[in-house]
């Protein structure tokens, strides 16, 4: 396997999924006698952005061609970077995981809330903005292009990042402001408004499967 660098977050914490993914996705390529190496960076809530930067600066500064960006709050299949390679090159330099999101809805008046887990595939509308359609249905096991994704479990190819550098500087993920009303974009889709300005199409594998771990109420 060509160069790769495994990188995530974290808030000095990972979950158990994370670190048993982890060591499974290792014990997986070492058995196919090949390795990554790996980047960790501790970040709040805050300095998402900053974090994500640092990552892709760092990883430029290797000579690697894949970055392997995933949070610590994921679970995955063991194959799950040998997947993820195969399908990413310089024509389909971004390539994610089936990943969701958990959305609040409506409070539930027991001073929790609704929630829905929704996929983190985003559309472009009519407004030149990203949304997500909590109904649509995306075929299964196939390569999907999206407007956007997430970056919790997303690889990445080494030409998009250094184009990207050389256009926006080390702001591949600094938050974008929009001029409608002013609304600050979060810094993955950030990202992707960045990709769409330079043509570079997103894809979303929805074969290649992930868990989120998140808090939520339990009631009847």
């Amino acid at each position: 396997m060509p160069g790769v660098v495994a990188a995530y977050l974290h808030p000095d914490t990972v979950s158990h999924s994370f670190m048993d993914s982890m060591w499974r996705v290792a014990m997986h390529e070492a058995g196919l006698g090949r390795s990554f190496d790996r980047f960790a960076v501790r970040s709040g809530p805050m300095t998402i952005p900053e974090a994500r930067n640092l990552t892709v600066s760092t990883f430029l500064g290797s000579d690697a061609e894949f970055l392997w960006c995933v949070d610590s709050d994921m679970g995955f299949a063991d194959d799950v970077l040998e997947r993820l390679v195969g399908f990413c090159g310089p024509t389909t330099p971004v390539v994610g995981a089936f990943c969701f999101g958990q959305f609040s809805g409506d409070p539930d008046g027991m001073g929790g809330y609704k929630r829905s887990a929704v996929p983190t595939l985003y559309e472009w509308n009519g407004r030149g903005g990203l949304t997500l359609d909590p109904d649509r249905v995306f075929p299964a096991d196939e390569m999907v292009q999206v407007g956007g994704t997430g970056a919790a479990c997303l690889i990445l190819h080494r030409s998009v990042l250094e184009r990207m550098q050389g256009k926006y500087g080390n702001r591949w993920f600094t938050r974008i402001v929009k001029d409608n009303g002013g609304t600050t974009v979060g810094e993955d889709l950030s990202f992707c408004y960045r990709l769409r300005e330079m043509g570079v199409p997103v894809f979303v594998h929805t074969g290649i499967r992930t868990t989120h771990h998140k808090s939520v109420f339990l009631g009847q």
